[in-house]
């Protein structure tokens, strides 16, 4: 008999300390309002936009003991009305800030596996706010591929290569000779992934911009990032919802949102 009370015992008090682990942390409830940002309320807390995933960690613990809170799943989307939870510290979840805070990698992009697939069209100009002599604007009948890159000096051009999805695109069979090269712009990423996953890229169509600032990425959840990103160890971007009225585009959130990559 004694050989079944030890195991129990111990399967309790395993319990027991997962429940413990999975309280959430002192704090206070908060609920969202308009313009509210969980970077906005970390720095506003703790001083650090960056703290953001401890509300969120502190949040979800404290959904699994009281169903008037709401599961965190996407740190970006918050609703007015919404009950969290602010821990009073954040530094039950310095891991994951700690994560969120990684440096930025910087990755100058080129193809470096060549295409199956061909497709017929030419190149009119250099890419779009690249500002490099090997990336260009193409088109394949009424598509346009932006950017494109000759990747030796044949040129094999490739197109449609996408760092952050793994796609190796088509090689481009050039109908004309390539432009000469056009640098006269400011040399803008392409690519950048957020500290979140999401992965915003630069429009080359129409650009939204308020107070002469432009905000030239677009987001999946479709928000934008302005241009003028913070360089440091670890880049930063603003991040805004525009909403539009008869005067025009406005900003109707933003917040200050770290990134993990940038292709450039």
């Amino acid at each position: 008999m004694r050989r079944l009370i030890y195991p129990i015992i111990l399967v309790l008090f395993g319990l027991s300390l997962s429940l413990a682990y999975a309280q959430a942390p002192e704090g206070k409830e908060y609920v969202v309002k308009a313009d509210d940002w969980l970077s906005k309320l970390a720095e506003k807390e703790y001083g650090d936009p960056l703290a953001y995933p401890a509300i969120v960690e502190a949040t979800n613990a404290k959904a699994a003991e009281d169903d008037s809170f709401t599961v965190i799943t996407n740190p970006d989307v918050i609703e007015i009305g919404q009950k969290i939870w602010i821990p009073a510290s954040a530094a039950e979840s310095v891991d994951s800030a700690t994560t969120a805070a990684q440096p930025t990698q910087v990755v100058t992009f080129k193809p470096t596996t060549i295409p199956t697939e061909a497709q017929t069209g030419s190149c009119f100009t250099n890419a779009i706010g690249l500002g490099r002599e090997d990336a260009y604007r193409c088109m394949v009948e009424n598509q346009i591929y932006d950017p494109c890159f000759a990747v030796d000096e044949a040129p094999t051009v490739v197109c449609g290569a996408n760092p952050a999805t793994g796609e190796i695109g088509f090689v481009l069979q050039l109908t004309e000779p390539l432009p000469a090269p056009d640098l006269g712009q400011l040399a803008m990423p392409w690519l950048v992934q957020l500290a979140d996953g999401q992965v915003c890229g630069l429009m080359t169509g129409t650009v939204l911009g308020v107070d002469d600032r432009i905000a030239p990425y677009g987001c999946p959840d479709r928000s934008y990032l302005f241009e003028d990103f913070q360089q440091g160890e670890v880049w930063m971007a603003e991040k805004a919802v525009f909403g539009v009225n008869e005067n025009g585009y406005f900003v109707e959130q933003s917040e200050m949102v770290p990134i993990s990559v940038v292709w450039q």
